[in-house]
């Protein structure tokens, strides 16, 4: 190691053992975006939190699901946490690319109900073109716009992930650029994590209608939180 490298990771322990965020919990514009998104974000963890501890139930009210399944529809709730946490530290790229895989994996799951074979699919545009024509997905037409939606967003994160333009560049030179704030980058973001949150919880209450009905009245109401009263109109027409 050399004396510059050595200097410089001493810097590094020190700027990981001082990390914070406090710095940007002071922007008004800050808290009130994360606020939004964590409203969202929450409704998400509700129904997971739920899908993971009434496990047994689920796949009792659900015969064509399996533990699989819940374990991938877990890990698109996953991401969709790891997205949540590089926004707030001004990552946004890095939040947008996770995006992205939340859902691939969103779809890949509740696609596997009905094509087993998507669990293992390695191909990322034969995924999507075969989930996308599936009945599952059709199962209302509020459901159907539901994952048009994501797969146009689908078709803007892919952007960032293969840095289509100087727009979808991060350009970070050195980590103490972070914890950041970026207004304009931050609500693009943000803008896109909310709706997508939004649309999966739609799509998994109307999908698993039965299993969602069967929640505690008071996750229930967590898990409608997150939602416009459209989108909860929608939940209950069904």
């Amino acid at each position: 190691m050399t004396r510059e490298c050595a200097t410089d990771f001493e810097r590094l322990e020190s700027y990981l053992g001082n990390f914070s965020l406090s710095q940007n919990l002071c922007d008004p514009n800050y808290l009130a975006s994360i606020k939004l998104m964590h409203k969202c974000y929450f409704s998400v963890l509700s129904w997971n939190a739920e899908l993971i501890h009434r496990k047994e139930v689920f796949l009792e009210s659900e015969a064509r699901c399996s533990d699989d399944i819940i374990l991938r529809i877990s890990e698109a709730v996953s991401d969709l946490g790891s997205s949540f946490f590089n926004w707030s530290s001004g990552n946004y790229k890095a939040s947008r690319i996770m995006l992205r895989v939340s859902i691939e994996n969103f779809l890949r799951a509740l696609g596997g109900i009905e094509e087993s074979g998507l669990l293992t699919e390695k191909n990322v545009f034969t995924l999507m073109q075969t989930a996308l024509k599936l009945d599952i997905f059709k199962k209302t037409p509020f459901v159907q716009k539901c994952v048009s939606q994501l797969r146009g967003d689908y078709g803007l994160l892919c952007m960032d992930a293969h840095t289509a333009t100087s727009q979808n560049m991060e350009q970070l030179t050195s980590l103490a650029d972070i914890p950041m704030f970026d207004t304009v980058r931050a609500k693009a973001c943000s803008d896109i994590f909310m709706r997508i949150s939004k649309n999966m919880t739609v799509i998994f209450c109307i999908l698993f209608d039965t299993f969602f009905r069967s929640m505690h009245h008071r996750n229930r109401d967590n898990v409608l939180n997150g939602l416009d009263k459209p989108l909860k109109r929608a939940v209950f027409a069904t």
